[in-house]
Order: C-alpha cells, then sequence, then structure tokens
C-alpha cells in the first residue's frame, strides 16, 4: 500500500498559487469531422523553474454526469508545477459532438464495441494534439500521460486496450511519448473486478425517483465517507452509505457559476449510464487485461474518504497484482490519499496532482 503524503487538515483547500487562470474551452477536431471541446492550461511560463521544450503533459478524461470543468481548481498548481493539463470533454458533454444516428444505433446494437470507438477517438484526440501543440515526448524529457476519472475508465481502458489496432501514426505517438495510465477511482465494475459485497448506489435504489436521481447522485458521490479502520482490509471497515456528518458534500461548495458549467452535459449523461449498464462483463474485463498487458505502468489513485467501492476495488486490484493475476508484464500501483472524497481533484487539487504526477512517475518543477 503507498500512502501521499498530505496537508495535516484536508478539510481545508489549499490557497491557491496564483489567481486562476482565465480557461477558455478549445475545439480540436479529428480527420473524421468529430469535435471534442476541450480545456488547456498551455505551455510552462518563462517564470517556472523548469525546461520548456522538456515539460510533461497529462491528459485527463472525466466520469459521469461532471464534465472537464470537474479540474478547473487543478489549472492553477499545474501552471505552477510546470505540467500541462489538457481537460477532454467526452462525446455529448461540454460542447463536444453528440453520438451521431449510425453511433446511436450501433450503441443500441453492440455497447462495447460503442465504446471502444469512443475510446479510440481520445486515443486520436491525444495524437492529433500532440502534433500540432509540439508536445514534447519521452526522448526529449517530456512525455505525456493519460488520467481517467470515475467512469471516464471505461472510455480511456478501451482506448488503450486497442491502441494496438489503431493506425501507424497513433501507434508511433503513443510509442515515443506514452508514459504512464493513472485511474483515478475506477469503480469495481468498471474494471470487472470482484469484490466481497455489494455497495449502495442511488443509481440502483429503485425508490429514489427517476427524476431525482442526478440531484442525489451528485449529492451522494461527492460526499466524504468516514471509514474507520481501513487498515484492517475488512469490509466491515467501510461506510457503504452514509455520509460523514463532519464534512459537507463538496457539491454543497461549488459556487453556483460553476455547477453551471460543469452539468452542461445531457446527452452524454444518458450515454454514459446506459454504457455503464449495458457493456458485458466479459468486454470491460477483456479491455482492462488488455490495457494492463502493454507494459505501459498503470496507477490507481483513491482517495479514503471516497465511496467504499472505490476502495474496496483498490484493495482487489493490489491482491490480484501481488499474486500476478494479469501476468508478470502488468506494472500497477495502487495510491491511497488520505483525506480525501472522490471530487479531490476539486477540493484538494494540489494533493491530487501530486497523486497524478507520482502515479505517472513524472516530476513537478518544485520538487
Amino acid at each position: 500500500m503507498d500512502y501521499i503524503k498530505h496537508p495535516a487538515e484536508l478539510s481545508t483547500p489549499a490557497a491557491v498559487p496564483v489567481a486562476p487562470p482565465i480557461m477558455n474551452l478549445s475545439t480540436l477536431s479529428l480527420p473524421s469531422g468529430i469535435q471534442y471541446t476541450y480545456y488547456d492550461t498551455g505551455p510552462p511560463a518563462p517564470n517556472i523553474s523548469i525546461d520548456s521544450a522538456r515539460y510533461p503533459t497529462l491528459f485527463t478524461v472525466h466520469g459521469l454526469a461532471f464534465n472537464a470543468f470537474v479540474w478547473k481548481p487543478m489549472f492553477p498548481f499545474a501552471k505552477e508545477q510546470g505540467i500541462r493539463l489538457v481537460s477532454i470533454n467526452r462525446r455529448g458533454y461540454g460542447g463536444s459532438s453528440p453520438l451521431t444516428k449510425d453511433e446511436a444505433n450501433l450503441f443500441a446494437s453492440n455497447p462495447t464495441k460503442s465504446v471502444d470507438e469512443r475510446g479510440e477517438e481520445i486515443l486520436n484526440f491525444i495524437h492529433v494534439f500532440v502534433q500540432q501543440e509540439n508536445i514534447p515526448l519521452l526522448e526529449a524529457g517530456g512525455g505525456f500521460g493519460l488520467v481517467a476519472w470515475s467512469l471516464g475508465a471505461l472510455t480511456a481502458i478501451a482506448g488503450i486496450a486497442n491502441l494496438e489496432n489503431a493506425i501507424e501514426p497513433i501507434r508511433e505517438t503513443f510509442k515515443k511519448g506514452f508514459k504512464s495510465f493513472v485511474l483515478h477511482e475506477p469503480t469495481a465494475m468498471t474494471i470487472d473486478i470482484a469484490t466481497p459485497c455489494e455497495f449502495f448506489s442511488p443509481l440502483k435504489d429503485s425508490s429514489i425517483p427517476a427524476k431525482e436521481k442526478r440531484l442525489f447522485l451528485s449529492t451522494w458521490i461527492t460526499s466524504y465517507f468516514d471509514h474507520p479502520s481501513l487498515e484492517t482490509r475488512s469490509t466491515d471497515s467501510l461506510v457503504t452509505a452514509a455520509p460523514s456528518q463532519s464534512l459537507a458534500p463538496t457539491i454543497y461548495n461549488i459556487p453556483g457559476v460553476d455547477k453551471s458549467t460543469l452539468f452542461l452535459q445531457n446527452g452524454g449523461l444518458s450515454y454514459d449510464g446506459a454504457a455503464f449498464a449495458n457493456t458485458t462483463n466479459e468486454g470491460r474485463r477483456a479491455n482492462f487485461r488488455k490495457a494492463i498487458q502493454t507494459g505501459t505502468p498503470v496507477a490507481f489513485v483513491i482517495g479514503e474518504k471516497t465511496l467504499a467501492d472505490h476502495i474496496s476495488a483498490g484493495w482487489a486490484v493490489e491482491e490480484e497484482a501481488k499474486n500476478q493475476t494479469w501476468g508478470a508484464t502488468a506494472k500497477i500501483g495502487v495510491h491511497f490519499v488520505p483525506g480525501v472524497n472522490h471530487l479531490g481533484h476539486w477540493n484538494h487539487p494540489d494533493v491530487i496532482l501530486k497523486a497524478y504526477l507520482k502515479g505517472a512517475g513524472f516530476s513537478a518543477a518544485n520538487d
């Protein structure tokens, strides 16, 4: 087990190092004509103690309901640390192209293949961005990592799993630049790994009216959970449903103007819910196995006050990695972060950025 160093009191977010940059939403067109929107912190500023030709880049992929704006509080910390952070809006979120009629039909008939195609588009986005922006690659002392948060792991894993099937220019970009894959709190179901018990989810609770599920979900998944005695690795130490009474859910502290930006994702939300429910266990299992057997290091980042499902999944991953269930080529690390919930990149962006960098094997300017 690995722990990330953190401030003594994580209920108080770190001071922002500089005034938050005004981040404009940019658009990148793939060769197919599909458009992805994204936020980009840009190359390191000249006053940062890092060679502007050798900086690392992190591409992030968001999860269910929240879009790429969820990394907004991390942008100034990335700038300060000489890290280029590129946060991608998945299809149907934040202005990225919605599914076409043909794509929607494919999803209805073969959801696993549909998710694979969305993953391949993420690879394509990274390839095009790297070429257009002349991103420093590994040989030049740069390189890039891919960070997938929560349900975003479903798409990102599908992309990495199918990298060998990508066109040669994309494979070459990843061969020369891809350093690591960071999975920030994927659910056990996303990676199809067995956990010892069932966990509560508002999405599965039939007593919650359908029209209220989204509101309930945004509150519940951003709550803190006071799990006692996690060192025992026992399910008895996990709080599976009731949020903390001492720390308010993150959603309560997000300004209204930011909430309106975070939740512009109607089409994506409906696609994600169906993708999560309808992709097969076999498909998710096969993609995860293929992704971790590429030889690329894979790091899990998990907060210790997050949902029980994510912590249990981390324990299970550690056990499987210890037993080399996925083979000797799998390079897996699991990093637990004390005091952090599922939205740690909003509440404690400095701490989570350090966890990303440690998991990805990158150094920051101030290290």
